[in-house]
């Protein structure tokens, strides 16, 4: 490479360091990865068929749910029109 080139590309690389936007997307893909190898060693391969895993999982979540419902409340979406 040139050092034009060189240069540019470490800019870029400076920026995408710096910028916080690209940083927490790394971090979010690093979670996806470690969710995804978690299920794959803990749940999928244990002959659950995938409709009870689907199953298991929104009734954990309904149960999650109603044990954050009385501290969070119920509140009301307000939708606004941009202007």
């Amino acid at each position: 490479m040139s050092g034009s080139s060189l240069s540019s590309v470490r800019a870029f690389l400076h920026r995408c360091q710096t910028n916080p936007a690209i940083v927490s997307n790394g971090g979010d893909a690093r979670s996806w990865n470690h969710g995804y190898v978690n299920m794959d060693r803990y749940l999928a391969r244990r002959g659950i068929e995938p409709p009870v895993l689907s199953a298991a999982q929104l009734a954990a979540a309904t149960g999650l749910m109603l044990l954050v419902l009385p501290v969070a409340g119920l509140q009301s979406v307000h939708l606004r029109r941009r202007r």
